[in-house]
Formats: structure tokens, C-alpha cells, sequence
């Protein structure tokens, strides 16, 4: 008797499984982007449109997620199932760090210094980095510039010694010069021992010996003997 019901059991077993595989009434009829908007949501949906009508329990769901992560926009991507019958795409937007123009070319940085989008335009939020013209990036992938990470890191030690950077400008020589938002340049020279020689510039404006309206630019690449020039009346 106890043989009879396993059996019983295991084909009622199976013929759920079958049904849950099969059964036409168990397929995706929506889809939904969450985390994103306007344009970028329907460039997510379009895509997510691929799993309309599979299986809810065969629905692609690594699939789904690797083709929605070649959005560069996108720094992460998640599909999940949601009932009854719906695709789920979470995706987490990139936040915008800096923009760095190369030749005519600009870009939008985020904070691990990954290029996502093209921009011809400035930010009065963002910092911009002026580097030397080449290779162009990959959206959405690393960039392996070293004029940009010198910039990034430059940047980085001028905030830390409370300089309100707006633009970063590198040569092809490594001669960095520093706009902050006083209207002030600061000309650092290569980028070596460039927190020393932020140090000396910011304590030579906080000392504020000379007017700052009155300065152009203060020169620290030698920083044992800064120097600044006057403004041209």
C-alpha cells in the first residue's frame, strides 16, 4: 500500500512539475524597469520585451541582466521574478563624479573614474579634467588613461586641502594647472609630491598676504619658493 501512494505521489509530483514548465497560462506577460526613467527606462524595456511570453520559471533571467548591463548608464543590473507572471529589472544608475574632455571629445566620469556618457556641455556641479587628446573610451568600461588619473588624484588631494577645484588641465608633459573658484589658477607643474604643492598653495592663499581678487595665478611647482603674479590692470 505504502508503495502505491509514493507512487502516486511522484506522478502527481511530476505532472505538476510538467505543468509548471508548460502550461500556457504561466508565461511573462509584463515587464518593469525600476530605478530608472525616461529614456534610459525604455532602452531597459525594450530589452526586458525578450522575456515577454517565456515560462515565468524558464524566463531568461542572466540573460535578461547582461544584455541590460551593456548600457553604460547602468552600473548594476538585477532580473527577478515577480508574481503573478512579471519580469523585475532593477538597475542602479552611475552617479556622476567629474567631466573630462580630450580634444573636442567629453565625457561623464563616475567615482571609479568609468566614462558613461558624451557631454559637449559643462557642470557648475561638477569638476572638469582637460586632458590631452587620444585613444577615445568604451562606455561603460575602464578607462586606462594615466593624464586622467593623474587628474582624479590631483583633484582628490586639492579637496582635501579645501581648494574649490573646477578644472583640472594637463599636458601632454604632465604640467598641471588648477582653476579653482575664486578665479584663482594654480600652476603645479608634473604632477609629483602634488600634495606638498597644494599644501603650499592653499596655505599661501588662506594666509591671504595679498588680496585674492588682486592674484592670477600662484606657482608652486618649485613649492620651497612659490610665486604668484598680479592680475594686468
Amino acid at each position: 500500500m505504502r508503495r502505491i501512494t509514493t507512487l502516486v505521489c511522484l506522478v502527481l509530483a511530476a505532472q505538476v512539475v510538467a505543468f509548471a514548465f508548460t502550461s500556457p497560462h504561466l508565461r511573462v506577460n509584463r515587464v518593469v524597469v525600476e530605478g530608472a526613467k525616461g529614456a534610459l527606462a525604455a532602452e531597459a524595456l525594450s530589452k526586458m520585451h525578450a522575456g515577454m511570453g517565456a515560462n515565468i520559471f524558464l524566463a531568461p533571467l542572466d540573460d535578461l541582466s547582461r544584455k541590460l548591463a551593456e548600457a553604460a548608464p547602468f552600473r548594476s543590473v538585477s532580473v527577478s521574478r515577480r508574481w503573478p507572471l512579471t519580469l523585475v529589472a532593477t538597475v542602479r544608475l552611475r552617479t556622476p563624479y567629474a567631466i573630462v574632455r580630450s580634444g573636442q571629445a567629453g565625457y561623464l566620469l563616475d567615482g571609479a573614474l568609468v566614462p558613461y556618457a558624451a557631454t559637449s556641455g559643462s557642470s557648475k556641479r561638477l569638476p572638469e579634467f582637460a586632458i590631452p587628446s587620444g585613444s577615445r573610451p568604451k562606455l561603460g568600461q575602464n578607462w586606462p588613461n594615466r593624464y586622467l588619473q593623474a587628474s582624479a588624484k590631483s583633484y582628490e588631494a586639492a579637496r582635501d586641502r579645501g581648494l574649490k577645484v573646477r578644472r583640472i588641465s594637463i599636458d601632454r608633459s604632465g604640467d598641471m594647472c588648477f582653476n579653482i573658484e575664486s578665479g584663482i589658477q594654480i600652476r603645479a607643474g608634473a604632477p609629483q609630491d602634488i600634495e606638498r604643492k597644494l599644501w603650499v598653495a592653499s596655505q599661501f592663499l588662506a594666509s591671504k598676504k595679498v588680496p585674492l581678487d588682486t592674484i592670477d595665478y600662484v606657482d608652486v611647482s618649485c613649492p620651497a619658493a612659490p610665486v604668484y603674479a598680479p592680475k594686468r590692470s
